[in-house]
């Protein structure tokens, strides 16, 4: 199974060209994709719903959209009547299986003035994988602040510990003596699971080896280096055999900034996963976004 992750920008390149067709190109052939910075209604953007025109790019996946940031875009017609809209910017996840049920978390954010900075959030997904389950979290971290980071880790590794306890999106029986069991709050479907084993993926704005990165993956041990323990994620790049500075995942583009390329994207795994990390790799040759898609291969 090939997992990619991709922050594609509003699909506006190095070059400054806006084409929604070449990120689907770079990811089409994915069993999971997770998109960042995907966004509906901005003027950057041609005031499309990307979303939607990137599931039909891609008309044989499964797809959730989970947008952190929201707000009111909607016009007033002529006649009076209201043509609604939202602008938004957030995660979309796109699956070969279904997609069992979805939760989008916001994370928590600090204000700031002078740089900019927008909500953000984590889409949880429960993907169907053969007989199994596999959840996914989609995730976009802030990029001004690391104290803001450390906050939003957190936060996502509470939602992601929790969520084996709290089951499913719906769980219990209804019996057949229950008033209510005419309404059929199941709709006749099975229960959507919880699983354990769980893929953290997306745009973590975070340094390899910085405070933010040994939060997810935990601290170095002394004298054993990285060692993959049940609390944290593992780092499937590095279990996969490449050094910590793999590679560049983020570029400036021309013009914009002297900063250095640096790797900020991962895809990230729980300790029972470890066994099933195959290959992981940095596609360097992805043209659509001032990000390249980061990708691994399980044996799932």
């Amino acid at each position: 199974m090939k997992i990619v992750a991709y922050n594609m920008q509003w699909g506006m390149g190095n070059d400054r060209k806006l084409d929604l067709a070449r990120i689907a190109r770079a990811v089409d052939g994915a069993d999971v994709i997770a998109f960042q910075e995907v966004e509906a209604h901005w003027r950057r953007s041609g005031d499309v719903d990307q979303a939607k025109a990137l599931a039909a790019l891609l008309p044989t996946y499964h797809w959730v959209y989970g947008p952190g940031f929201d707000m009111e875009a909607s016009r007033v017609r002529p006649d009076g009547t209201v043509e609604h809209r939202r602008r938004q910017f957030g995660n979309m996840t796109l699956a070969k299986a279904p997609i069992l049920s979805c939760r989008t978390l916001p994370l928590p954010k600090i204000a700031v003035h002078v740089h900019g900075s927008m909500q953000t959030a984590v889409v949880e997904t429960v993907i169907a994988i053969g007989s199994k389950a596999l959840r996914v979290y989609n995730v976009h971290l802030d990029d001004v602040l690391g104290r803001e980071r450390l906050v939003q880790i957190a936060a996502l590794r509470a939602f992601m510990t929790a969520a084996p306890l709290e089951g499913g999106i719906m769980s219990g029986t209804i019996l057949p003596v229950d008033p209510y069991q005419d309404e059929d709050w199941h709709n006749g479907e099975p229960i959507p699971p919880m699983p354990v084993p769980a893929i953290a993926l997306g745009d973590f704005n975070s340094l390899p080896g910085s405070p933010e990165y040994d939060a997810v993956v935990g601290p170095p041990d002394p004298r054993q280096g990285r060692v993959v323990t049940p609390d944290f994620l593992f780092d499937t790049m590095t279990v996969a055999g490449h050094p910590l500075d793999c590679g560049a995942t983020w570029y400036p583009c021309e013009g914009r900034s002297s900063e250095p390329p640096r790797r900020l994207d991962y895809i990230f795994a729980t300790a029972d996963l470890i066994s099933a990390v195959r290959h992981a790799w940095i596609d360097q040759d992805a043209r659509g976004s001032d990000h390249q898609p980061v990708w691994v291969e399980l044996d799932w």
